[in-house]
């Protein structure tokens, strides 16, 4: 179906130009290019520089020692004619605005709303970020205004899923994953310090003598711990406060995070930003800074969590008979009321 796309995009533009009757040609192209839209399959496709790499098949085990192993025949790569190119998706945009096809722009833009969920991170450098440069141009180009409730809508959403695929939540900054080791110790000091050091908190206090402040050096020393002490005095006489203090890791996806961060960081700085935040309209803010993704749009601000706790108990019976809807979790976009 993409070739029989094609073939009918040549012969349209051969219309469009004068080479071919354009009424004749465009009432004869016209439900061709329906039905090709209707069996066009807008998910899993490539970019002009993302060649689909397959695994090869496992190989047959020999059944004796004399036979040769089979060699595994080589998968062949996807043809370029069935696959369907940026230029080639945004010239139906292109063509259809020529050609005042409003029914099959709402078609298309039907189906390429209801594929955008299912895109894969790695298609959206590759092909849908250069389909909205080219759909600005043709917009542009035929006088079509960038803040256009469908083409607004068409860029939000692609722009929303490539930051939450191709980006994500931002991790901890540190490893969540590491484990203090305990000491081999039962006394009570130290049974009060691996309680801590099993837990979630990162620095807490212990009152204890200098007596116990050397028995715990000794067993953080024998188990190799990296945890920190520091001591101050106590007003307790003959008592000394300890400030045990565990070693904060980095996580090595914030890293991996940051890199992603900032390459979709570039990729939309690349939009002229005067025409993206046309087209973005209200939402231009929230997708170009990426709030929804980093850690501290997850907390509750300090104002928050007062009228949390100020809250009237009307308002919390009431709340209880409603979803809860957590910080920085964006609720599933309705595009029923786009068209």
């Amino acid at each position: 179906m993409p070739f029989v796309l094609t073939v009918i995009q040549h012969i349209i533009g051969a219309a469009l130009d004068g080479t071919f009757d354009r009424t004749e040609t465009l009432a004869l192209c016209k439900p061709i290019l329906k039905s090709a839209i209707v069996f066009t399959e807008l998910v899993g496709l490539q970019g002009e520089n993302n060649e689909q790499t397959t695994e090869p098949l496992p190989k047959t085990p020999r059944t004796g020692y004399n036979q040769a192993a089979p060699q595994t025949a080589p998968q062949k790569k996807q043809p370029k004619w069935a696959t369907i190119q940026p230029d080639r998706i945004v010239t139906l945009f292109d063509q259809c605005i020529k050609c005042s096809w409003d029914d099959l722009l709402m078609q298309l833009s039907l189906k390429l709303a209801s594929a955008i969920d299912n895109f894969k991170a790695a298609e959206f450098r590759t092909l849908w970020i250069p389909f909205l440069h080219s759909l600005i141009t043709v917009l542009e180009s035929n006088h079509i205004p960038l803040t256009t409730p469908r083409y607004q809508q068409i860029a939000c959403a692609i722009l929303e899923t490539y930051i939450q695929k191709g980006v994500g939540k931002e991790p901890p900054a540190s490893d969540p994953g590491y484990a203090v080791p305990p000491v081999v110790c039962f006394c009570s000091l130290c049974t009060r310090v691996n309680e801590f050091l099993s837990s979630d908190g990162m620095t807490q206090d212990f009152i204890c003598s200098p007596t116990d402040l050397r028995h715990l050096h000794a067993q953080l020393l024998r188990s190799r711990s990296p945890c920190n002490v520091r001591e101050r005095p106590s007003n307790e006489p003959g008592k000394i406060i300890l400030t045990v203090s565990k070693p904060r890791l980095a996580n090595p996806s914030q890293d991996t995070w940051q890199k992603k961060f900032r390459t979709a960081q570039d990729d939309i700085a690349a939009f002229p930003q005067d025409k993206l935040k046309l087209l973005l309209g209200e939402e231009y803010d929230q997708i170009t800074e990426m709030r929804q993704l980093k850690l501290s749009a997850m907390l509750p601000t300090p104002l928050q969590m007062a009228s949390l706790v100020q809250r009237p108990a009307s308002s919390n019976a009431q709340a209880q008979t409603q979803p809860a809807a957590h910080a920085g979790v964006k609720r599933p976009a309705d595009r029923s009321h786009w068209y």
